[in-house]
């Protein structure tokens, strides 16, 4: 073999080596990549879940204070409803009973 073929199989040699590296490399990287985006895929669905049971408790509480709010506006209408020597009879018994 001569010189010049022995140096173009030596250069293939080495250059299929280091192609054959290369190609690990990029397996190895592309298995990393594919366990973190799996691992991020989890987080993100972690995230949605905590903020859908946000939302759903914060609807929840606005209900809830919206119909105590209700109650209350009802209540204030129904005493001032109440006529007045009806209401100062019932004010005055109780800070009466208190006092006693």
């Amino acid at each position: 073999m001569s010189k010049k073929d022995w140096n173009n199989v030596k250069k293939t040699a080495l250059t299929q080596s280091h192609k054959e590296e290369e190609y690990r490399v990029a397996i190895s990287e592309c298995s990393a990549l594919k366990k973190e985006k799996k691992r991020w895929c989890k987080t993100e669905q972690e995230y949605i879940r905590k903020v859908e049971e946000l939302q759903n408790s914060t609807k929840q509480d606005f209900m809830e204070r919206a119909t105590r709010d209700a109650e209350l506006y009802n209540l204030k209408n129904a005493v001032a409803r109440i006529p007045q020597d009806i209401w100062n009879t019932y004010t005055k018994s109780k800070s009466q009973n208190r006092e006693h």
